[in-house]
């Protein structure tokens, strides 16, 4: 599972990259360029096809596993996101952000490029502006949960007709 979790995205890619002195939205083009990266080879990845088997059926070690191999990964993204957001370190918002931005990347990796490009054609990982638009994507939806809501947006309940 940690080479398995490795192709996916590696930890020490990660910590380059987010040890970086770059912006962090420079960071954040880097690493959803890896993912986008990974989503087009991901056919050829053995490890990838038992990522997914092993999330979509988890064995007795898949707590160990995330522990080991996820958990060190998400807590280095929570600093890049955290970075772009100023959320504080520890809330349940900023750890949401963090996963906004990686279950898109993880959806391009899990779905063939072969299948996916049936329905969404422009959703290939080599297609122009794909990296563009998901960076845009993430950044607005990180750029709004980083300013505080307004009373008029804030769950407002709808009256029933009765």
């Amino acid at each position: 599972m940690v080479e398995a979790h490795r192709q996916l995205a590696s930890l020490e890619d990660l910590n380059q990259t987010i040890d970086s002195d770059d912006s962090p939205e420079q960071k954040l083009r880097s690493v959803l360029q890896q993912m986008l990266k990974t989503a087009a080879t991901s056919q050829e990845l053995w490890g990838i096809k038992i990522y997914l088997r092993e999330l979509a059926s988890p064995s007795p070690l898949a707590t160990k596993n995330m522990t080991t191999t996820v958990l060190p990964k998400a807590k280095k993204l929570r600093v890049l996101i955290q970075e772009i957001t100023g959320l504080p370190c520890e809330s349940a918002q900023l750890q949401r952000a963090t996963a906004f931005v990686v279950i898109p990347c993880l959806s391009m990796i899990m779905f063939p490029e072969s299948l996916r490009i049936r329905v969404l054609p422009a959703s290939a990982t080599n297609s122009e502006g794909l990296l563009e638009d998901m960076l845009t994507y993430a950044l607005g939806g990180l750029n709004a949960l980083s300013k505080p809501k307004s009373a008029s947006f804030t769950h407002k309940k709808r009256k029933h007709r009765k």
